[in-house]
């Protein structure tokens, strides 16, 4: 499975900038419009076209040892700061593209939907 920390979301530009703080920051993959690219590799994109971009926090196994379990507390803390409060999980195995990805939020943020929930409060049960 991949951790991704969302980046970019169906914006127009080259984000080349964006692609050299991600390279001096030592960061190694970003996934763009859904292809795993290298970050030593040079990534061209059209400026007038939609790019969603992910940065790859960390690429996993799942095993059931307790060592692993700090790992994917650390990387996952890494993912929702590095998005914003927002994180993908990807898992390489399925192979229906639509179920292979979820989104988790602190935000309260749907990122399929494009939109914000408002805060639950009591109000919201009544």
């Amino acid at each position: 499975m991949l951790l991704l920390a969302p980046l970019v979301q169906n914006r127009k530009g080259t984000f080349s900038d964006l692609f050299d703080k991600l390279r001096k920051e030592n960061h190694v993959r970003v996934r763009v419009n859904g292809e795993i690219q290298r970050l030593d590799e040079e990534i061209k994109l059209a400026r007038n076209k939609k790019h969603s971009i992910e940065l790859v926090v960390d690429r996993l196994v799942i095993k059931a040892e307790a060592t692993q379990q700090s790992r994917i507390s650390q990387s996952v803390e890494y993912a929702l700061e590095a998005g914003q409060g927002n994180m993908l999980v990807y898992n390489l195995d399925e192979k229906d593209a639509d179920k292979a990805s979820q989104d988790f939020s602190q935000n309260l943020y749907c990122r399929s939907c494009d939109i914000s929930l408002p805060e639950l409060g009591p109000a919201s049960f009544s």
